[in-house]
């Protein structure tokens, strides 16, 4: 006994942890929850807001069972009584139920139809999916925007829901045949499924906002959810005031700016001062220029700033049309075209791919740059294997990050951040699926949320003592 006193002790004299009269001894990030339970919410009502946050998040995922009560009672450091009526406020809430000796996530649900499971069934609920055209169906099946219809589709599966295509315009010739295609066409389709509608998920689309709103407004009149997804955030001043819908309309979307300020945040706390962007100049779409310029603008609010490098055009050319590069790229050209499924013309990418790997190799070896932030992942992927090809350490002499997360990239150690679109897709399907609540505050806006995955191509700057030099001098 006196040596566990001697121990707590200690613990209290390094600030460990505290002792609170009426609430024992609490760990150091329990005590400012302790001391609010004083002031204001009760420890159940802290715990139920807690619970509520990570159900409707997907931390425990609508349907599943929630961890046993003992485990919050030690997370939390609460009594098992408090834990219950924190559980009993969820059930009152509609936002868990009890099954049998566990609480579930979510509300009591009816089973999915068994000729759902079995044969797709005729009275199953409807969520249409509106893509442009099938070139846009195929589009949004890859990179990172799978993500998001992967965790859609599997939401709405558990559920015994239908997901269906429709069309913008047949105007391309490999238009899908059979599918309702046009504003009435759709219109009078989702009349023809009755009560087996369900809503309707938009992706991205070619139209302008006016006429997108027009869109919207008018699948919104059939008292249904109208989601969309707006994968590049090309939409912002979209929100349920400008489509004249209430609550009924919702827009995904994600967030680049915290994209950016989480890959330079998590460069700068390795000590890197100094960042190059590998991209080509000759690219014609305007996303690549746009991220350099939030990735300088984010770069110069650090304490010490970053510094961001890039090439100058002759220098890039030079290396290009080397000989010696030139066969290397013919290697990375065949396996690009494997790997191509993304509707960019290949010419274009590969004038994309080899002006982007010359900037990493010049950069690489550029004195005073410690690390490489690519455009993407597949640009990310070819510099790797560029920069291991000619030697360029990773991370020791050069870290390497990137952007989307994409399926890919997991077959290579290249770090990358992901924009959570798994969760988004998640959140969208319970919008069709109504069991938990799903806010996008008074706009109806959500963003995915932004993390950074590190499988090991960032290390700490191998500079270290350019980077003090740096931070004494800001």
């Amino acid at each position: 006994y006196s040596t566990m006193q001697k121990a707590i002790k200690l613990l209290c004299d390094k600030g460990l942890v505290i002792t609170l009269p009426g609430r024992g001894i609490l760990r150091r990030e329990h005590i400012h929850t302790a001391i609010e339970g004083k002031l204001g919410a009760t420890a159940s009502e802290r715990l139920f807001n807690k619970l509520k946050q990570r159900i409707i998040d997907g931390t425990y995922k609508a349907g599943e069972a929630l961890p046993k009560l003992d485990h919050f009672v030690l997370e939390e450091n609460v009594s098992i009584h408090t834990v219950l009526r924190a559980i009993r406020r969820l059930e009152e809430s509609g936002i868990a139920h009890k099954q049998g000796k566990h609480w579930i996530a979510g509300q009591r649900m009816k089973p999915a139809p068994q000729h759902v499971k079995v044969a797709g069934g005729t009275k199953a609920p409807v969520v249409l999916l509106l893509v442009p055209d099938s070139h846009g169906w195929f589009r949004i099946t890859g990179e990172s925007r799978g993500h998001f219809l992967s965790s859609f589709s599997s939401e709405l599966s558990k559920f015994g829901m239908l997901p269906q295509l429709v069309q913008q315009t047949r105007s391309d010739k490999n238009a899908f045949g059979g599918i309702p295609s046009g504003l009435e066409s759709i219109r009078a389709y989702i009349r023809s499924l009755k009560n087996r509608y369900a809503g309707i998920l938009i992706f991205s689309i070619d139209m302008k906002q006016d006429l997108l709103t027009r869109w919207i407004y008018a699948l919104g009149t059939f008292g249904k959810p109208v989601v969309f997804y707006d994968f590049s955030n090309s939409f912002p001043l979209l929100n349920r005031k400008t489509v004249r819908l209430q609550k009924s309309f919702f827009r995904f979307y994600s967030d680049e700016q915290q994209a950016v300020a989480s890959a330079l945040a998590y460069l700068h706390r390795q000590g890197h001062r100094k960042v190059g962007y590998a991209y080509s100049e000759h690219y014609t779409q305007p996303w690549m220029a746009h991220r350099l310029q939030l990735i300088k603008k984010y770069a110069k609010e650090l304490n010490p700033r970053i510094g961001i490098i890039t090439t100058d055009k002759a220098r890039m050319q030079s290396v290009v049309s080397s000989t010696r590069h030139s066969q290397q790229f013919a290697a990375i050209q065949q396996r690009a075209i494997q790997n191509f499924t993304h509707g960019v013309y290949k010419k274009d990418f590969f004038t994309v791919l080899k002006e982007s790997i010359a900037a990493a190799h010049i950069l690489s070896t550029t004195k005073g740059v410690t690390a490489l932030i690519a455009p993407n992942d597949m640009i990310a992927s070819e510099q790797f294997i560029w920069m291991r090809t000619h030697s360029v350490a990773i991370p020791s002499e050069c870290s390497l990050i990137s952007f989307d997360n994409a399926p890919f990239i997991a077959a290579f150690p290249v770090s990358t951040v992901d924009f959570g679109f798994s969760r988004l897709g998640y959140l969208a399907a319970h919008v069709f699926i109504d069991d938990i609540p799903v806010s996008g505050g008074t706009a109806g806006a959500l963003a995915g949320r932004c993390a950074v995955i590190d499988r090991g191509s960032i290390g700490f700057c191998r500079n270290k003592k350019n980077a003090r030099s740096e931070d004494r001098a800001s």
